[in-house]
């Protein structure tokens, strides 16, 4: 690999690099190999993708692609960073109080898939009294978050909060 592998933004240190090994397969099929993976990781097409990029049906084994990891990847590091912001706070966010759901927009641009906007919706379920902290917490938290600022600049990435209200015990 070249040393521009290596450099770091201007003054900054790589602290950690991903390594990722990618084995192409029939059928558009990708197999990737991910740190502490047990297994390799299929990445390939579905209904929607496959027929933009004109293949048959039947062509391809059905799997997620590549675009909907880095929307999965996204939401995943959101909930983490979001997760431990309401724990700090004294909210829990174990046990189904916290759920999260994320859509991917994906648009042809020149005939590629371009991924344009991730939607993050958090459902939580508290007490009414944490729900100025819980807010407080939303509107915040994606500044911390290591994916949102890594790729924030090239897809718009939104956030919301559907708090629910413990019902009373």
């Amino acid at each position: 690999m070249s040393d521009l592998a290596n450099a770091g933004a201007a003054g900054s240190p790589v602290i950690y690099q991903s390594r990722i090994g990618v084995e192409p397969r029939s059928g558009k099929l990708k197999l990737v190999t991910m740190p502490l993976a047990a297994e390799p990781v299929r990445m390939g097409f579905h209904d929607e993708l496959a027929a933009h990029a004109g293949l048959a049906e039947g062509a391809y084994p059905p799997t997620a692609s590549t675009l909907d990891y880095l929307v999965a990847a996204t939401a995943g590091c959101m909930t983490g960073v979001l997760s431990g912001a309401l724990i700090a706070r004294g909210i829990g966010t174990d046990e189904g109080r916290l759920k999260v759901e994320a859509i991917g927009d994906v648009e042809a641009e020149d005939g590629i898939l371009v991924l344009r906007r991730i939607h993050v919706v958090a459902h939580l379920i508290a007490d009414e009294s944490h729900r100025v902290a819980a807010e407080r917490a939303a509107a915040h938290f994606h500044e911390n978050c290591p994916l949102y600022r890594s790729i924030s600049a090239a897809i718009a990435i939104t956030s919301e909060l559907d708090f629910q209200p413990a019902a009373a015990s």
